[in-house]
């Protein structure tokens, strides 16, 4: 199935792209070989406005929407898929459900910090017992005036170790399971947040993915995100987004495996043909520099 890109899109796409190559894909190899989170390309998209692309321009972002953010993250995924997971997650797991779920104080703190890529932030949902089976997670939320207590542990984080705050699905009611889980956001800087062990990955490997603990963190109780006992219902919500967001991960990788270059007869020429995912040069092509959307920096004008 086809979808055409609109002419924004497209400028969207042509600056995603020369990011990617001019930026991303020099220093790749190297960030993923030594296990090294790219902080300053992770600044560079947020100056770019790749950070922000589903917070809405009241709040710092540009409010492309979804079909727009997979067009960038196609781009970045192309030539280097952690930088991409990074990307994913920003946009989908952390800024998504503070714009959905988010009170007006909530979405005013956090949103233009994470849309400029100020701040990065991560989301914690698995634990060692519980993965697939999320609502079988025991972090517990215990309230305490007007704060909430928070105890337990937290499992393959992406970006954790970075973040400079978590949404964290714990419970706040052992009596129920999907009804007793309730969303917080919570500060990385606050006592009682401990960064554990960093996973020794196979792949992916300029994306971190740590354990995160937290012992007797206390939230204000003006931090939950939505309503107390939403958490599970704005997870799978945000999930069917997260799903679409990786999607051009994976598109990619089966692109990549079906164009590798096989063993061919000496004999054989090479087709001269062009393929119909042949991606012309864009030396020359515009950038995206909508004068209706509050940023006019969808471009990799040089830097001093």
């Amino acid at each position: 199935m086809q979808f055409p890109l609109t002419d924004e899109q497209r400028l969207i796409q042509n600056t995603a792209r020369e990011f990617a190559d001019s930026e991303i894909a020099p220093v790749a190899d190297q960030h993923n070989r030594e296990g090294k989170f790219p902080a300053a390309l992770v600044k560079r998209m947020g100056e770019l406005g790749f950070l922000g692309m589903l917070v809405p321009e009241a709040y710092g972002g540009s409010g492309i929407g979804n079909f727009g953010l997979v067009v960038a993250l196609e781009e970045v995924n192309r030539v280097c898929a952690s930088t991409g997971v990074t990307m994913s997650v920003q946009n989908s797991l952390v800024c998504a459900p503070v714009v959905h779920w988010g009170s007006e104080a909530i979405k005013k703190k956090y949103l233009p910090k994470l849309a400029s890529g100020e701040a990065l932030g991560a989301y914690a949902l698995s634990e060692p017992g519980s993965g697939s089976d999320a609502a079988a997670l025991v972090t517990s939320a215990v309230k305490d005036g007007d704060s909430y207590v928070l105890n337990g542990t937290k499992n393959f984080i992406t970006s954790g170790a970075e973040a400079d705050f978590v949404i964290a699905m714990v419970r706040t009611d052992p009596a129920h399971k999907t009804r007793g889980i309730t969303a917080f956001v919570v500060e990385s800087d606050w006592k009682g947040f401990h960064v554990g062990k960093k996973e020794d990955k196979m792949g992916l490997r300029s994306s971190s993915t740590v354990q995160i603990v937290f012992e007797d963190l206390r939230v204000p109780a003006s931090n939950i995100l939505g309503e107390l006992g939403s958490g599970f219902k704005s997870r799978c919500t945000r999930s069917t987004a997260d799903a679409s967001a990786s999607r051009p991960r994976r598109s990619v990788s089966r692109r990549r495996v079906s164009t590798r270059p096989s063993s061919t007869p000496k004999s054989a020429k090479p087709s001269t043909s062009k393929s119909e995912n042949s991606r012309p040069s864009n030396s020359s092509s515009p950038t995206w520099r909508p004068s209706s959307r509050r940023r006019d920096c969808w471009c990799t004008t040089p830097r001093a």
